[in-house]
Protein backbone atom coordinates (compact mmCIF):
# COMPACT_ATOMS: atom_id res chain seq x y z
CA UNK A 1 0.00 0.00 0.00
CA UNK A 2 2.57 2.47 0.85
CA UNK A 3 3.54 2.50 -3.32
CA UNK A 4 0.98 4.72 -3.58
CA UNK A 5 2.32 7.22 -2.37
CA UNK A 6 4.44 7.56 -5.49
CA UNK A 7 1.80 8.15 -7.83
CA UNK A 8 2.42 11.05 -11.09
CA UNK A 9 6.31 10.60 -10.09
CA UNK A 10 8.60 8.36 -12.51
CA UNK A 11 7.58 6.06 -15.87
CA UNK A 12 9.92 3.72 -13.25
CA UNK A 13 8.09 4.27 -10.29
CA UNK A 14 5.04 3.85 -12.62
CA UNK A 15 5.87 0.42 -13.49
CA UNK A 16 7.04 -0.66 -10.03
CA UNK A 17 3.37 0.19 -9.06
CA UNK A 18 1.46 -1.67 -11.45
CA UNK A 19 4.16 -4.63 -10.43
CA UNK A 20 2.49 -3.89 -6.92
CA UNK A 21 -1.30 -3.61 -7.81
CA UNK A 22 -0.47 -6.89 -9.40
CA UNK A 23 -0.87 -8.47 -6.51
CA UNK A 24 -3.64 -9.09 -4.85
CA UNK A 25 -2.92 -6.16 -2.12
CA UNK A 26 0.31 -4.09 -2.40
CA UNK A 27 1.76 -5.49 0.95
CA UNK A 28 1.52 -9.26 0.19
CA UNK A 29 5.51 -9.60 -0.91
CA UNK A 30 6.11 -8.10 3.20
CA UNK A 31 4.86 -11.69 4.28
CA UNK A 32 7.92 -14.25 4.91
CA UNK A 33 6.95 -17.33 6.76
CA UNK A 34 7.91 -20.55 7.76
CA UNK A 35 7.12 -23.70 5.32
CA UNK A 36 3.98 -26.04 6.59
CA UNK A 37 4.49 -29.43 4.20
CA UNK A 38 1.77 -31.74 2.77
CA UNK A 39 2.24 -35.26 0.94
CA UNK A 40 1.25 -33.72 -2.67
CA UNK A 41 1.30 -30.49 -4.67
CA UNK A 42 -2.96 -29.29 -4.67
CA UNK A 43 -4.23 -26.57 -6.21
CA UNK A 44 -7.18 -24.97 -4.45
CA UNK A 45 -9.59 -22.34 -5.69
CA UNK A 46 -10.25 -19.20 -3.56
CA UNK A 47 -13.76 -17.70 -3.14
CA UNK A 48 -15.12 -14.96 -2.23
CA UNK A 49 -17.42 -14.40 1.04
CA UNK A 50 -21.44 -14.75 -0.31
CA UNK A 51 -22.14 -11.69 -2.05
CA UNK A 52 -18.97 -9.98 -1.94
CA UNK A 53 -17.96 -8.06 -5.20
CA UNK A 54 -14.26 -6.85 -5.54
CA UNK A 55 -12.33 -9.18 -3.24
CA UNK A 56 -8.90 -10.72 -2.90
CA UNK A 57 -6.58 -12.76 -0.71
CA UNK A 58 -3.18 -10.82 -0.43
CA UNK A 59 -1.15 -12.99 2.11
CA UNK A 60 -0.80 -16.43 3.23
CA UNK A 61 0.24 -18.03 6.43
CA UNK A 62 3.23 -19.64 7.39
CA UNK A 63 2.05 -22.77 7.88
CA UNK A 64 -0.28 -22.65 4.54
CA UNK A 65 -3.41 -22.67 6.40
CA UNK A 66 -4.46 -19.25 6.45
CA UNK A 67 -4.43 -16.36 4.26
CA UNK A 68 -5.85 -12.54 4.87
CA UNK A 69 -7.03 -9.70 2.42
CA UNK A 70 -10.19 -7.78 2.19
CA UNK A 71 -13.67 -8.36 0.70
CA UNK A 72 -15.73 -5.93 -0.39
CA UNK A 73 -19.47 -6.36 0.41
CA UNK A 74 -20.99 -3.16 -1.34
CA UNK A 75 -20.52 -0.85 1.61
CA UNK A 76 -17.21 -0.89 1.68
CA UNK A 77 -14.07 -3.65 2.51
CA UNK A 78 -13.77 -5.95 5.26
CA UNK A 79 -11.00 -7.92 6.91
CA UNK A 80 -11.21 -11.47 5.91
CA UNK A 81 -9.49 -14.49 6.48
CA UNK A 82 -9.35 -17.69 3.84
CA UNK A 83 -8.84 -21.04 4.90
CA UNK A 84 -6.65 -23.84 3.24
CA UNK A 85 -10.21 -25.41 1.65
CA UNK A 86 -10.34 -21.83 -0.04
CA UNK A 87 -13.28 -20.67 2.43
CA UNK A 88 -13.25 -16.99 3.76
CA UNK A 89 -14.61 -16.04 7.16
CA UNK A 90 -14.65 -12.25 8.37
CA UNK A 91 -12.95 -11.38 11.21
CA UNK A 92 -14.28 -10.69 14.31
CA UNK A 93 -15.73 -6.92 14.81
CA UNK A 94 -16.50 -4.78 16.25
CA UNK A 95 -13.82 -2.53 14.20
CA UNK A 96 -12.28 0.40 15.50
CA UNK A 97 -14.99 3.11 16.52
CA UNK A 98 -15.53 5.56 12.97
CA UNK A 99 -13.45 3.30 11.14
CA UNK A 100 -15.76 0.46 10.00
CA UNK A 101 -13.73 -0.79 6.89
CA UNK A 102 -10.91 -2.63 7.07
CA UNK A 103 -8.28 -4.84 5.10
CA UNK A 104 -5.82 -7.46 6.25
CA UNK A 105 -2.04 -6.82 4.76
CA UNK A 106 -0.16 -9.47 6.67
CA UNK A 107 -0.90 -12.58 8.86
CA UNK A 108 1.48 -14.61 10.99
CA UNK A 109 2.62 -18.11 11.10
CA UNK A 110 -0.15 -20.12 11.84
CA UNK A 111 -3.05 -17.38 11.04
CA UNK A 112 -3.74 -16.43 14.83
CA UNK A 113 -2.84 -12.32 13.71
CA UNK A 114 -3.56 -10.71 11.12
CA UNK A 115 -2.39 -6.96 10.60
CA UNK A 116 -3.57 -4.26 8.51
CA UNK A 117 -5.65 -0.95 8.07
CA UNK A 118 -9.07 0.10 8.81
CA UNK A 119 -10.28 3.51 7.63
CA UNK A 120 -13.48 5.51 7.32
CA UNK A 121 -16.61 5.89 5.13
CA UNK A 122 -15.55 8.05 1.88
CA UNK A 123 -12.14 7.09 2.54
CA UNK A 124 -9.45 9.52 0.71
CA UNK A 125 -6.80 8.50 1.61
CA UNK A 126 -6.38 11.09 4.40
CA UNK A 127 -7.15 8.98 7.52
CA UNK A 128 -6.95 5.39 8.54
CA UNK A 129 -5.73 3.63 11.46
CA UNK A 130 -3.39 0.85 11.76
CA UNK A 131 -4.80 -2.42 13.41
CA UNK A 132 -4.09 -5.99 14.81
CA UNK A 133 -6.11 -8.67 15.20
CA UNK A 134 -6.65 -11.72 17.40
CA UNK A 135 -9.33 -14.29 17.81
CA UNK A 136 -9.08 -12.70 21.94
CA UNK A 137 -8.48 -9.34 21.72
CA UNK A 138 -10.48 -8.28 18.66
CA UNK A 139 -9.41 -5.41 16.57
CA UNK A 140 -7.23 -3.38 18.26
CA UNK A 141 -6.30 0.67 17.47
CA UNK A 142 -2.04 0.66 17.39
CA UNK A 143 -1.85 4.50 17.49
CA UNK A 144 0.39 6.86 15.64
CA UNK A 145 3.42 8.59 15.51
CA UNK A 146 2.40 12.56 17.03
CA UNK A 147 -0.75 12.00 16.17
CA UNK A 148 -0.67 11.94 12.48
CA UNK A 149 -4.47 10.36 11.16
CA UNK A 150 -2.93 8.51 8.34
CA UNK A 151 -1.71 5.23 9.61
CA UNK A 152 -1.02 1.70 8.14
CA UNK A 153 0.27 -1.72 9.45
CA UNK A 154 2.64 -3.68 6.33
CA UNK A 155 4.01 -6.51 8.05
CA UNK A 156 4.36 -8.67 11.34
CA UNK A 157 6.75 -10.66 12.56
CA UNK A 158 6.27 -14.89 12.61
CA UNK A 159 4.57 -14.87 16.11
CA UNK A 160 2.72 -11.42 15.22
CA UNK A 161 4.59 -10.11 18.12
CA UNK A 162 6.14 -7.09 16.18
CA UNK A 163 4.34 -5.09 13.97
CA UNK A 164 5.81 -2.54 11.08
CA UNK A 165 3.82 0.32 9.02
CA UNK A 166 3.89 3.92 8.66
CA UNK A 167 2.06 6.78 10.74
CA UNK A 168 1.57 9.83 8.42
CA UNK A 169 5.38 10.62 7.31
CA UNK A 170 6.91 8.24 10.41
CA UNK A 171 7.93 4.93 10.24
CA UNK A 172 7.09 2.64 12.80
CA UNK A 173 7.75 -0.35 14.73
CA UNK A 174 5.11 -1.10 17.33
CA UNK A 175 4.78 -3.74 20.13
CA UNK A 176 2.92 -4.31 22.98
CA UNK A 177 5.70 -3.25 25.48
CA UNK A 178 6.57 -0.01 23.79
CA UNK A 179 3.59 0.77 21.65
CA UNK A 180 4.59 2.67 17.94
CA UNK A 181 7.97 3.28 18.18
CA UNK A 182 9.32 6.19 15.53
CA UNK A 183 12.38 4.24 13.95
CA UNK A 184 14.34 7.67 13.15
CA UNK A 185 14.07 7.99 9.58
CA UNK A 186 15.78 10.95 8.11
CA UNK A 187 13.83 14.07 8.75
CA UNK A 188 14.58 15.41 5.72
CA UNK A 189 12.44 12.71 3.35
CA UNK A 190 9.37 13.80 1.57
CA UNK A 191 7.90 10.13 2.76
CA UNK A 192 8.96 7.86 4.93
CA UNK A 193 7.85 3.75 5.51
CA UNK A 194 8.56 0.73 6.95
CA UNK A 195 7.21 -1.77 4.84
CA UNK A 196 8.53 -5.35 5.92
CA UNK A 197 9.96 -6.94 8.97
CA UNK A 198 12.28 -10.31 9.98
CA UNK A 199 10.20 -13.50 11.04
CA UNK A 200 12.44 -12.49 14.52
CA UNK A 201 11.12 -9.52 14.30
CA UNK A 202 14.55 -7.61 14.90
CA UNK A 203 15.38 -6.62 10.91
CA UNK A 204 13.03 -3.90 9.61
CA UNK A 205 12.94 -2.98 6.41
CA UNK A 206 11.23 0.35 4.05
CA UNK A 207 12.33 2.91 2.20
CA UNK A 208 12.55 7.06 2.10
CA UNK A 209 11.84 9.59 -0.72
CA UNK A 210 14.23 12.21 -0.62
CA UNK A 211 14.69 14.80 -3.25
CA UNK A 212 12.36 12.63 -5.26
CA UNK A 213 14.71 9.67 -4.78
CA UNK A 214 14.02 6.49 -3.36
CA UNK A 215 15.91 4.96 -0.95
CA UNK A 216 16.21 1.50 0.50
CA UNK A 217 16.99 1.03 4.28
CA UNK A 218 17.15 -1.98 7.03
CA UNK A 219 17.00 -0.83 10.88
CA UNK A 220 17.82 -2.68 14.44
CA UNK A 221 17.94 -1.70 17.51
CA UNK A 222 22.21 -1.92 17.27
CA UNK A 223 22.80 -0.16 14.02
CA UNK A 224 19.61 2.43 13.69
CA UNK A 225 18.74 3.00 9.97
CA UNK A 226 21.34 1.72 7.44
CA UNK A 227 20.97 2.69 3.93
CA UNK A 228 20.67 0.00 1.50
CA UNK A 229 23.58 -0.45 -1.25
CA UNK A 230 22.48 0.31 -5.65
CA UNK A 231 24.53 -1.42 -8.32
CA UNK A 232 27.09 0.75 -9.63
CA UNK A 233 24.57 2.20 -12.36
CA UNK A 234 21.26 2.67 -9.77
CA UNK A 235 20.40 5.75 -7.80
CA UNK A 236 17.59 4.00 -6.03
CA UNK A 237 15.90 1.49 -4.18
CA UNK A 238 12.87 -0.34 -3.33
CA UNK A 239 12.66 -3.27 -0.47
CA UNK A 240 10.43 -6.03 -1.18
CA UNK A 241 10.86 -8.71 1.44
CA UNK A 242 13.20 -10.01 4.01
CA UNK A 243 14.06 -13.42 5.39
CA UNK A 244 13.59 -14.99 8.71
CA UNK A 245 16.92 -13.29 10.56
CA UNK A 246 17.42 -10.33 8.73
CA UNK A 247 20.29 -10.98 6.87
CA UNK A 248 18.73 -10.94 3.25
CA UNK A 249 16.76 -8.52 1.78
CA UNK A 250 14.90 -8.17 -1.72
CA UNK A 251 13.48 -6.08 -4.39
CA UNK A 252 14.32 -3.89 -6.97
CA UNK A 253 16.92 -1.14 -8.04
CA UNK A 254 16.39 1.47 -10.48
CA UNK A 255 18.86 3.14 -13.06
CA UNK A 256 19.81 7.03 -13.17
CA UNK A 257 20.17 7.56 -16.81
CA UNK A 258 17.48 7.70 -19.36
CA UNK A 259 17.03 3.73 -19.71
CA UNK A 260 15.82 3.58 -16.76
CA UNK A 261 15.96 -0.16 -16.32
CA UNK A 262 14.66 -1.79 -13.20
CA UNK A 263 17.15 -4.43 -11.55
CA UNK A 264 15.66 -7.28 -9.29
CA UNK A 265 18.48 -7.82 -6.17
CA UNK A 266 19.44 -9.21 -3.23
CA UNK A 267 20.80 -7.62 -0.14
CA UNK A 268 23.02 -9.24 1.92
CA UNK A 269 26.05 -8.31 3.94
CA UNK A 270 28.52 -8.60 1.04
CA UNK A 271 26.65 -5.76 -0.63
CA UNK A 272 24.09 -5.82 -3.72
CA UNK A 273 23.34 -8.77 -6.42
CA UNK A 274 21.67 -7.89 -9.57
CA UNK A 275 19.52 -11.47 -9.87
CA UNK A 276 19.45 -10.40 -14.07
CA UNK A 277 15.69 -10.73 -15.75
CA UNK A 278 14.19 -12.86 -17.84
CA UNK A 279 14.98 -13.02 -21.37
CA UNK A 280 15.52 -9.05 -22.60
CA UNK A 281 13.32 -7.68 -19.43
CA UNK A 282 13.33 -4.30 -19.45
CA UNK A 283 12.82 -4.74 -15.76
CA UNK A 284 12.47 -7.03 -12.89
CA UNK A 285 11.85 -6.84 -9.83
CA UNK A 286 12.10 -9.46 -6.57
CA UNK A 287 8.60 -9.86 -4.60
CA UNK A 288 9.56 -13.02 -2.13
CA UNK A 289 12.59 -14.51 0.02
CA UNK A 290 12.87 -17.61 1.61
CA UNK A 291 13.77 -17.93 5.61
CA UNK A 292 17.07 -18.77 4.64
CA UNK A 293 17.39 -16.01 2.09
CA UNK A 294 17.86 -18.89 -0.94
CA UNK A 295 15.00 -18.91 -2.74
CA UNK A 296 13.87 -15.71 -4.94
CA UNK A 297 10.63 -14.86 -6.19
CA UNK A 298 9.99 -12.83 -8.91
CA UNK A 299 8.82 -11.15 -11.99
CA UNK A 300 10.23 -9.79 -15.19
CA UNK A 301 9.19 -7.50 -18.41
CA UNK A 302 9.99 -6.56 -21.89
CA UNK A 303 8.51 -2.68 -21.00
CA UNK A 304 7.01 -0.49 -19.27
CA UNK A 305 3.54 -0.66 -20.85
CA UNK A 306 1.36 -1.05 -18.07
CA UNK A 307 -1.45 -2.95 -20.44
CA UNK A 308 0.88 -6.30 -20.48
CA UNK A 309 1.35 -8.87 -17.24
CA UNK A 310 5.14 -9.54 -16.18
CA UNK A 311 6.49 -13.31 -15.93
CA UNK A 312 6.67 -14.41 -12.58
CA UNK A 313 10.27 -16.35 -11.99
CA UNK A 314 11.61 -18.22 -9.40
CA UNK A 315 15.78 -17.60 -8.13
CA UNK A 316 18.27 -20.00 -6.15
CA UNK A 317 22.34 -19.09 -6.10
CA UNK A 318 22.72 -22.86 -8.00
CA UNK A 319 20.23 -22.79 -10.68
CA UNK A 320 20.06 -18.85 -11.28
CA UNK A 321 16.80 -17.15 -12.63
CA UNK A 322 14.12 -19.75 -14.50
CA UNK A 323 10.74 -18.90 -15.88
CA UNK A 324 8.07 -20.13 -12.87
CA UNK A 325 5.53 -21.65 -15.24
CA UNK A 326 8.13 -23.56 -16.59
CA UNK A 327 9.52 -24.72 -13.17
CA UNK A 328 6.10 -25.80 -11.93
CA UNK A 329 5.31 -27.65 -14.56
CA UNK A 330 8.69 -29.64 -14.20
CA UNK A 331 6.97 -30.22 -10.48
CA UNK A 332 4.02 -32.00 -12.03
CA UNK A 333 1.87 -28.80 -11.78
CA UNK A 334 -0.71 -28.51 -14.51
CA UNK A 335 -0.94 -24.75 -15.15
CA UNK A 336 -4.71 -25.14 -16.45
CA UNK A 337 -5.51 -25.38 -12.89
CA UNK A 338 -4.87 -21.89 -12.66
CA UNK A 339 -6.21 -18.95 -14.43
CA UNK A 340 -4.05 -16.86 -15.87
CA UNK A 341 -2.30 -14.44 -16.10
CA UNK A 342 -0.71 -15.55 -12.85
CA UNK A 343 1.00 -13.94 -9.83
CA UNK A 344 2.88 -15.18 -6.72
CA UNK A 345 1.09 -13.55 -3.67
CA UNK A 346 2.48 -15.46 -1.26
CA UNK A 347 5.16 -18.40 -0.54
CA UNK A 348 6.58 -19.88 2.79
CA UNK A 349 9.42 -18.72 4.43
CA UNK A 350 11.42 -22.31 3.95
CA UNK A 351 10.33 -22.03 0.55
CA UNK A 352 8.73 -25.16 0.02
CA UNK A 353 5.33 -23.79 -0.65
CA UNK A 354 4.43 -21.16 -3.27
CA UNK A 355 0.67 -19.55 -3.69
CA UNK A 356 -0.22 -18.23 -6.91
CA UNK A 357 -2.80 -15.52 -7.38
CA UNK A 358 -4.22 -14.27 -10.52
CA UNK A 359 -5.67 -10.17 -10.67
CA UNK A 360 -8.14 -7.80 -11.26
CA UNK A 361 -11.29 -10.48 -10.69
CA UNK A 362 -9.90 -13.01 -12.57
CA UNK A 363 -9.77 -15.45 -9.28
CA UNK A 364 -7.28 -16.64 -6.87
CA UNK A 365 -6.07 -20.10 -6.16
CA UNK A 366 -2.91 -21.56 -3.70
CA UNK A 367 -0.94 -23.95 -4.97
CA UNK A 368 0.54 -25.23 -2.13
CA UNK A 369 3.66 -28.17 -1.18
CA UNK A 370 5.42 -27.35 -4.79
CA UNK A 371 8.89 -27.95 -4.04
CA UNK A 372 11.55 -25.22 -4.30
CA UNK A 373 15.13 -25.81 -5.90
CA UNK A 374 17.03 -25.73 -2.65
CA UNK A 375 20.72 -26.11 -1.70
CA UNK A 376 21.01 -26.22 1.63
CA UNK A 377 24.75 -27.10 1.79
CA UNK A 378 25.42 -24.43 -0.95
CA UNK A 379 27.52 -26.81 -2.66
CA UNK A 380 26.16 -26.31 -6.09
CA UNK A 381 24.28 -29.20 -6.33
CA UNK A 382 20.30 -29.11 -5.69
CA UNK A 383 19.10 -31.01 -2.69
CA UNK A 384 16.86 -33.39 -5.01
CA UNK A 385 20.11 -34.53 -6.45
CA UNK A 386 22.90 -34.08 -3.94
CA UNK A 387 24.18 -37.49 -2.30
CA UNK A 388 24.62 -35.28 1.04
CA UNK A 389 22.40 -32.43 0.93
CA UNK A 390 23.42 -31.25 4.40
CA UNK A 391 27.55 -31.14 4.07
CA UNK A 392 29.14 -29.20 1.08
CA UNK A 393 30.58 -31.81 -1.19
CA UNK A 394 30.49 -30.01 -4.84
CA UNK A 395 32.41 -33.13 -6.06
CA UNK A 396 29.50 -35.60 -5.15
CA UNK A 397 32.26 -38.32 -4.19
CA UNK A 398 31.05 -41.16 -3.51
CA UNK A 399 33.79 -44.35 -3.65
CA UNK A 400 31.21 -47.33 -3.00
CA UNK A 401 28.53 -46.18 -5.16
CA UNK A 402 25.83 -46.65 -2.76
CA UNK A 403 23.93 -42.99 -3.54
CA UNK A 404 25.86 -41.42 0.12
CA UNK A 405 28.66 -39.21 -0.01
CA UNK A 406 31.48 -40.21 1.17
CA UNK A 407 31.51 -36.69 3.50
CA UNK A 408 28.25 -37.87 5.04
CA UNK A 409 29.13 -41.32 5.47
CA UNK A 410 32.29 -40.21 7.34
CA UNK A 411 30.41 -37.84 9.42
CA UNK A 412 27.83 -40.62 10.49
CA UNK A 413 30.78 -42.46 11.51
CA UNK A 414 32.66 -44.66 9.17
CA UNK A 415 36.14 -44.36 9.45
CA UNK A 416 38.56 -41.69 7.59
CA UNK A 417 42.11 -42.68 9.83
CA UNK A 418 43.86 -40.97 7.42
CA UNK A 419 41.76 -38.07 6.91
CA UNK A 420 41.77 -38.03 3.45
CA UNK A 421 37.85 -37.06 3.36
CA UNK A 422 37.27 -41.08 1.36
CA UNK A 423 36.23 -43.82 3.76
CA UNK A 424 38.43 -46.12 4.65
CA UNK A 425 36.28 -48.94 3.63
CA UNK A 426 37.16 -47.76 -0.06
CA UNK A 427 40.48 -47.83 0.83
CA UNK A 428 43.32 -50.52 1.56
CA UNK A 429 44.94 -48.24 4.30
CA UNK A 430 46.73 -52.11 6.20
CA UNK A 431 48.87 -52.27 2.92
CA UNK A 432 51.21 -51.18 4.43
CA UNK A 433 54.05 -51.88 1.77
CA UNK A 434 51.56 -50.68 -1.15
CA UNK A 435 51.59 -54.12 -2.95
CA UNK A 436 47.87 -54.30 -3.27
CA UNK A 437 48.10 -57.61 -0.51
CA UNK A 438 47.53 -57.42 3.32
CA UNK A 439 49.83 -60.28 4.41
CA UNK A 440 52.47 -61.29 6.49
CA UNK A 441 54.94 -58.13 5.81
CA UNK A 442 52.17 -55.71 6.23
CA UNK A 443 52.48 -58.25 9.67
CA UNK A 444 55.81 -57.95 10.31
CA UNK A 445 55.88 -54.01 9.57
CA UNK A 446 53.21 -53.50 11.95
CA UNK A 447 54.68 -55.33 14.79
CA UNK A 448 58.45 -53.37 13.97
CA UNK A 449 56.59 -50.39 15.07
CA UNK A 450 54.66 -51.50 18.17
CA UNK A 451 54.32 -48.93 20.67
CA UNK A 452 54.26 -44.86 20.50
CA UNK A 453 54.62 -43.30 17.17
CA UNK A 454 54.23 -40.26 15.48
CA UNK A 455 51.16 -40.82 13.39
CA UNK A 456 52.28 -38.50 10.19
CA UNK A 457 56.11 -40.71 10.40
CA UNK A 458 54.33 -44.52 10.66
CA UNK A 459 51.51 -45.80 8.66
CA UNK A 460 51.37 -48.41 10.88
CA UNK A 461 49.63 -46.28 13.18
CA UNK A 462 46.12 -47.70 11.06
CA UNK A 463 44.32 -45.82 13.35
CA UNK A 464 46.10 -42.39 13.45
CA UNK A 465 46.03 -43.27 17.61
CA UNK A 466 49.53 -42.31 18.48
CA UNK A 467 50.13 -45.84 19.53
CA UNK A 468 50.82 -49.48 17.47
CA UNK A 469 48.55 -51.16 19.28
CA UNK A 470 46.07 -53.94 19.07
CA UNK A 471 42.87 -51.85 17.10
CA UNK A 472 45.72 -51.42 14.66
CA UNK A 473 46.53 -55.25 14.58
CA UNK A 474 42.46 -55.72 14.69
CA UNK A 475 41.99 -53.55 11.46
CA UNK A 476 44.92 -55.36 9.86
CA UNK A 477 43.75 -58.86 10.17
CA UNK A 478 40.36 -57.84 9.15
CA UNK A 479 41.87 -56.83 6.13
CA UNK A 480 43.91 -59.60 5.45
CA UNK A 481 44.33 -61.03 1.94
CA UNK A 482 43.65 -59.14 -1.71
CA UNK A 483 42.96 -55.07 -1.40
CA UNK A 484 39.65 -55.51 -3.53
CA UNK A 485 39.46 -51.16 -2.99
Amino acid sequence: MAQSKHTGRTRVRNTVRHLAAVLALAVANVCVRPAHARDAVTVTAITPLPGSGAWGPGCVSGNGLWLTGGCNLGSGSLACTWNHEGIATQIDLPPIPKYPYSTGTSINYDGTVVVGVAFPPGYNGSASRAFRWTADSGMTDLGSVDGYRNNFANATSFDGSVVVGFSGEHGFRWTAELGMVDLGLPADAASRSATIVSGDGATVGGHTVRSGLITAFAWTAANGVQELATLGNCREGYPSAINADGSVIVGANYEWNSGRRVHAVRWTTGGVQDLGSLGTGWYSTATHVSANGQVVLGVSGPSNDTSTYPTPWIWTPTTGMQGLANYLVSQGVNLSEIPQPMYVYGMSSAGSEIGLATVYGRGYVLVSSVPVPLDTDGDGVLDEQDNCPAIANPTQADCNNNGVGDVCEIAAGTPDFNADTVPDTCQCIADLFVDRQVNGADLGALLAFWGPVNPALSSADINRDGKVDGADLGYLLNAWGSCTN
